[in-house]
């Protein structure tokens, strides 16, 4: 089965900042100042390379309980 690119919910359970971006309808610099705002926590995976766990942006979005 191939994976579809616009899965709502990736499998391997992480989301990156462009694709979050456009989840939330926003910019990336909102994204950054949810970040600085504690909002949302990033996981920093190199140097440049942040994704998002799903399971806290479900939280947030009030789809999924703590």
């Amino acid at each position: 089965m191939a994976k579809n690119p616009h899965d709502p919910i990736p499998a391997q359970g992480l989301i990156d900042r462009e694709k979050l971006a456009a989840r939330f309808c926003c910019s990336i610099e909102t994204i950054k100042r949810m970040e600085k705002r504690g909002l949302l926590k990033r996981v920093q995976l190199g140097e440049r390379m942040v994704r998002y766990r799903m399971r806290d942006i479900l939280e947030l979005e009030g789809m999924q309980k703590a």
